[in-house]
């Protein structure tokens, strides 16, 4: 049957004819002839009415029954009146520039709106991108599309949907927990991201699934006691013509056929782990352990808020939760009582006595304004530059001292540096405020007797006592090597001035001098070169992470970083690593314990000298486990972290010092930037085979750079180093199949002597091979 009405809209008839015997479409026709096909199916909620049901287009009169909403006609109130046209279901009316219009809901398109907006296909980005998810188009929910796991792959929602559009991300379904094992009673499930593997066991053959049938002992025996596989990672297997096989176990692989099963290192994959989770590969498996500052089962790491429950932070600061960390920062409540010239972790570190020794020699000048200049004879020259004082005079003395405090400090503090005897007096530049210039210049005499006791090998340089701090953490001074264009000459920066050593209030720096090994650091001697110079650059050999659980940065190196306090220039020589008392502290690369011993500023306190020739120093320990020329191991435990010395809570401070003799600095480097990985430097070698099963030892000039590990660090690098000619030398340790896969790369403009920067070999193992490399002078 069907139903015409007629309706005068803005003096156009519109006639609406409709089938009411069904409810499946409807059909307007406009005085114009054209038709217009209505479809009507759409699921959608109802409201009781009687013995009626009201869709959201009507409302339930007094009578119990369904009457349209104001502006819906037809049947279903399926339409809406929109100026001169009446919208369908998947139109909505809208304002346009010449009146009201009917337009496509979101999800629809074409004539009438009649076809679905495959939002699957068409939107950029493609929906449901993540891993094991898939775009459904939905036709019967009003356009719109929805997000789903492929529960076929072995994938399963992994959160709760956050949107109408279904799952946000998958998980993987490890389809060997289930009670109901996938797999033959006689087979052992392996569960993979996504999917599993059903492998029969030990004397059973078949697909794992379905059938694992045992074979005839005696010759399963009898054949594999002749075959001799390697009951680690293999296992022995009649196959169908009766001849044993060595398979690989889960967790192995061949090279080739009878080369022998291989440790798969699954950690290569990016995706073997979730974020914030450290991948550790061992024989036949893998373990997925979560990073400091975040907790979980290795499946899924979250983080962890350190600030809920008992505060980490000193008296007087509040705890701030970062994503993966936290920071104590100074409570309001602490703010005023705060003076300009105070640290919350300031006190005194062996200052110098309020009864000095009498100056050896001493000298006082007024410098004005402008600059000037004040010269103690043969001993020092210190220049102001313009801009240095803000008064028209200042006096500044230059003296020259024999303190046992300021002996005691240099013997502390520069023994990375393996100095010999040092300069019988300090020089010591005393000043009413610091200079307003960034830097002071000075040029130190070297006394010819003092130059005549400086050993072969060795180089004059110039020490002056910093002032250093970490954030909120630590506050102390140690020795640090000065910037010098030749041996005593050198640029003194302002912040070496402190009113920590003076009883009156006045500014003292601090200088001395003595030899180190290698020759001396110079200005040019020191320039990096090209991609040296981005920030967060390792400017020696890599090292490992000292921390047990991770290396989590809370007080970066940094030699211009001012007090978040006092805004005077505090530096930090070295980095503070995150680690809860007790936390196990490692080495960072094998050597010998050059010193083991309680200090009162860092605390308990090691210091590793590495087979490279660098230094490694670890500070504020809760216990020491090693002792005086003891050899250490790569990783191995040395002690434990906690907050010892100087020192406001718990961390590890951690300076690093390479070898000048090769390196081209023998100051203390930023150690972050050399830990982990360094995949690729001036020097890049490492295994090159497609097992990673071999490992070698790099030196150079007859230094040992380093060693690569199976299965950990399969690659090493160096960089800054000295320019000439030198000689490169890698040594196969380690190669299971007796032949051991290397490359070496050159980068930087190193070349080797008889042309190229690659090279790449299979030696076998115990040999080496030696090449001449040019490294060449900076520009």
């Amino acid at each position: 049957m069907n139903l015409s009405i007629g309706f005068l809209v803005g003096g156009a008839l519109l006639l609406l004819a409709v089938d009411v015997s069904s409810s499946a479409a409807a059909v307007v026709h406009s005085d114009d002839g054209t038709e217009d096909i209505r479809d009507l199916e759409f699921d959608e909620e109802v409201t009781p009415c009687g013995a009626a049901a009201c869709n959201p287009r009507q409302d339930c009169i007094t009578s119990e029954e369904c009457s349209c909403k104001q502006g819906y006609f037809g049947v279903e109130c399926a339409f809406l009146m929109c100026g001169n046209s009446a919208c369908n279901q998947r139109e909505e009316c809208v304002a346009t520039s010449v009146g009201e219009a009917c337009a496509c809901k979101i999800g629809y398109a074409g004539v009438n709106c009649h076809d679905d907006y495959d939002e699957c296909l068409e939107l950029n980005p493609k929906p449901c991108s993540f891993s094991g998810g898939y775009c459904e188009n939905r036709w019967a929910f009003d356009g719109f599309y929805a997000c789903g796991c492929d529960t076929n792959s072995g994938w399963k929602d992994g959160t709760t949907p956050s949107n109408n559009h279904g799952a946000t991300s998958c998980m993987d379904v490890d389809e060997c927990s289930a009670d109901d094992s996938p797999c033959h009673l006689d087979a052992t499930c392996t569960n993979w991201i996504p999917g599993y593997d059903c492998v029969c066991n030990q004397d059973f053959s078949g697909d794992g699934v379905t059938s694992c049938d045992p074979t005839p002992p005696e010759v399963v025996i009898a054949a594999c006691e002749a075959k001799n596989c390697d009951e680690a990672s293999s296992y022995c297997e009649i196959d169908a013509n009766d001849i044993p096989q060595c398979l690989c176990k889960i967790g192995f692989s061949q090279l080739r056929p009878d080369s022998g099963c291989k440790d798969i290192d699954e950690c290569q994959e990016e995706s073997a782990c979730p974020e914030h989770a450290e991948c550790q590969n061992h024989d036949g498996g893998f373990e997925c352990l979560c990073l400091s500052g975040y907790d979980g089962g290795g499946d899924f790491c979250s983080d962890v808020n350190e600030c809920d429950g008992p505060s980490p932070c000193p008296d007087d600061f509040q705890c701030v939760n970062t994503i993966g960390s936290f920071d104590c920062v100074i409570a309001p409540s602490a703010m005023p009582s705060l003076s300009p010239s105070e640290s919350p972790t300031r006190s005194p570190v062996n200052p110098i006595p309020a009864t000095q020794p009498e100056p050896l020699n001493s000298v006082t000048v007024n410098v004005a304004a402008g600059g000037g200049t004040v010269s103690l004879t043969n001993i020092a020259q210190v220049t102001f530059l313009p801009g240095a004082f803000d008064s028209a005079n200042t006096a500044v003395t230059v003296t020259t001292s024999n303190n046992p405090a300021v002996n005691g400090m240099f013997e502390e503090s520069s023994s990375m540096f393996r100095p010999g005897a040092r300069l019988f007096y300090e020089v010591e530049i005393f000043l009413a405020s610091p200079p307003l210039t960034e830097t002071v210049e000075v040029d130190l005499s070297i006394p010819p007797d003092f130059a005549a006791m400086v050993p072969d090998g060795f180089g004059i340089e110039t020490f002056a006592l910093i002032e250093q701090s970490s954030i909120l953490q630590e506050a102390f001074s140690i020795f640090v090597l000065l910037s010098c264009t030749e041996p005593g000459k050198c640029t003194l920066p302002a912040n070496a001035f402190s009113d920590r050593y003076t009883t009156d209030d006045s500014f003292v720096a601090i200088l001395t001098m003595a030899p180190t090994p290698g020759t001396s650091m110079t200005t040019n001697r020191r320039q990096l070169r090209g991609r040296r110079q981005l920030q967060q650059t390792c400017e020696a050999s890599s090292i490992r992470c000292p921390v047990g659980g991770g290396c989590v940065v809370t007080s970066p190196f940094n030699k211009s970083r001012k007090h978040p306090v006092t805004g005077v220039v505090r530096p930090h020589y070295g980095v503070d690593y995150r680690a809860a008392t007790g936390t196990p502290v490692l080495a960072a690369s094998a050597g010998t314990i050059e010193r083991s011993y309680p200090s009162t500023s860092y605390g308990e306190t090691v210091i590793i000298r590495h087979t490279n020739g660098a230094a490694s120093l670890y500070a504020h320990l809760q216990s020491r486990s090693v002792a005086v020329g003891d050899t250490v191991t790569l990783l191995q435990q040395i002690g434990n972290s906690g907050s010892t010395g100087l020192s406001s809570g718990p961390h590890l401070h951690f300076e690093y010092v390479p070898n000048g003799a090769i390196i081209q600095s023998k100051n203390r480097i930023d150690p972050d930037a050399c830990v982990g990985v360094v995949t690729s430097g001036s020097i890049t070698a490492g295994d090159n085979g497609n097992l990673a099963d071999d490992s070698f030892r790099l030196s150079l000039d007859g230094i040992v750079i380093g060693e690569t590990t199976i299965g950990g660090t399969n690659n090493l690098s160096i960089n800054n180093i000295i320019p000439g000619v030198h000689t490169l030398t890698l040594l196969v340790l380690v190669a299971p199949d007796n032949v051991g896969t290397y490359f070496v790369q050159l980068n930087d403009g190193l070349t080797f002597v008889d042309g190229g920067t690659e090279r790449s070999d299979a030696p076998s193992q115990g040999t080496s091979v030696s090449w001449q490399i040019n490294v060449p002078t900076d520009p």
